[in-house]
C-alpha cells in the first residue's frame, strides 16, 4: 500500500519518511492516529475536525 503523505503533518515523528524514502505511520502512536484519521476524513469526506489529544480518538478502518 501507498501513502501520499503530503497531507499529513510530517512534523510529528511517528509521521514521515524513512531515509529509504519509504513513508511511515507508527500505528501505535495516538497522535500518528489522530492525525491519520484527521487526514482520511479530509480527503474522503471534505470534513475538517480537530481532534482534541485529551479525547479518544475512534479508528478509521480502510479497506482495499
Amino acid at each position: 500500500m501507498t501513502i501520499d503523505m503530503i497531507p499529513f503533518d510530517l512534523s510529528l515523528a511517528s509521521v514521515g519518511y524513512h531515509p529509504n524514502g519509504q513513508s511511515y505511520i507508527n500505528f501505535k502512536d495516538p497522535k500518528a492516529l489522530r492525525e491519520l484519521t484527521r487526514c482520511l476524513l479530509d480527503k474522503d469526506f471534505g470534513i475538517k475536525v480537530v481532534l482534541p489529544e485529551d479525547r479518544l480518538c475512534p479508528t478509521v478502518r480502510v479497506s482495499f
